[in-house]
Parts: structure tokens; C-alpha cells; sequence
């Protein structure tokens, strides 16, 4: 009786021993499928993120000629050199930035 016992026993350890590999390998595959939509996600997070950058530069780009266009209109006189510092001067005015010290008319 005491080798049924201990069969028994070793027995019961093998089986959890087994459902323990079991349950690692479906653990590994769930960590697996986690991660590739992961990957997903963060791939159309960035997609997200350039396309969003790329439109806020095409307007800032538009605005700018925008800005040059009105300005060379407006002073039909002039080389297009002063006609070009007139126009970032305008753009550092309306920024406050210094970009006309370093366009200068011939």
C-alpha cells in the first residue's frame, strides 16, 4: 500500500507538472499576440504622428508664401533682393523672430 501511495503522489506531481508547462506555453503565445499588437499600434500611432506633422508644416510653408506673395505685390518697386529682406523683415515683425539680419540687399 505504500507504493500505491507514493505512485499516486508522483503521479499527481507529473500531472501538475505537466499543466504547468501548459499553462507557461499558452502565457508565452498570449505574451506573443500582445506584443505584435503592440507593435501595431504604435506603427499607426506614428503614422498618425508624421501625417499630422507633415500637414501642420504644409500650412506653415503656405502661409509663408502667402505672406511673401502679398508683400511683393504690394512693393512693385525694388530689386527682388529688397523685395525679399521687405519680406522677412514683415515675417520677423509678425514672429518676432530675426530673419531679415541675415538677408541682405545687394
Amino acid at each position: 500500500m505504500g507504493d500505491d501511495g507514493e505512485n499516486a503522489t508522483l503521479k499527481n506531481l507529473r500531472g501538475i507538472q505537466a499543466s504547468l508547462a501548459d499553462l507557461r506555453s499558452e502565457t508565452v503565445t498570449r505574451f506573443d499576440r500582445l506584443e505584435a499588437r503592440i507593435d501595431r499600434l504604435n506603427a499607426a500611432g506614428m503614422r498618425v504622428t508624421m501625417r499630422a506633422t507633415a500637414v501642420r508644416s504644409d500650412a506653415r510653408v503656405s502661409e509663408v508664401e502667402d505672406r511673401v506673395a502679398s508683400l511683393v505685390s504690394r512693393t512693385d518697386r525694388g530689386s527682388s533682393a529688397e523685395r525679399m529682406a521687405c519680406a522677412a523683415s514683415e515675417i520677423d515683425r509678425k514672429q518676432g523672430t530675426r530673419q531679415s539680419e541675415t538677408i541682405q540687399p545687394s
